[in-house]
Order: structure tokens, then C-alpha cells, then sequence
């Protein structure tokens, strides 16, 4: 998916809520332990063991990211 394409869905998710709109207070990197992840922006599976983000935020559920789309949701935070 291309790059416009993925801010598009990610201004999306940051108006429906689904997104945080500020940076969360703690965020994972490491490889997926877990086959069924799937990325909160693309809506694509994270394969187990390869990168992925994970944000943790309030008493809410993890969200999970591929690093591409994590870069690209930091970016249109920084720009709200």
C-alpha cells in the first residue's frame, strides 16, 4: 500500500478515535510473538516474527503497527 494511501486511513483512524492523537506513553518494538496481530492503520496481518509496533494506551487494549505505518502515524501526530 502506498504511502498516501496509508496517511489517508491513518487521518481516518486518528478522527474515528481508533488511533491515539497524542504519543502514547509506552511503545514496543520487537518481533511478533503472535500470528494473529494485525495493523491498526493497513488492517494487514503481522506475520509472526517479524517487527511490529506496539502502543500501549490507558487501560485500553494494545495497538498494534507495522514500523512503516507506525513511522507514518508518528508523522501525522506531530502534525495535529
Amino acid at each position: 500500500m502506498d504511502d498516501a494511501t496509508l496517511r489517508e486511513k491513518i487521518r481516518t483512524g486518528l478522527a474515528a478515535g481508533v488511533l491515539p492523537r497524542k504519543p502514547p506513553a509506552t511503545t514496543w518494538t520487537g518481533p511478533s510473538s503472535w500470528k494473529w496481530k494485525v495493523c491498526a492503520v493497513c488492517g494487514d496481518r503481522i506475520q509472526e516474527g517479524h517487527c511490529k509496533v506496539e502502543l500501549n494506551i490507558d487501560c485500553r487494549p494494545p495497538i498494534y503497527l507495522h514500523p512503516r505505518c507506525h513511522e507514518l502515524c508518528s508523522e501525522e501526530i506531530e502534525r495535529l
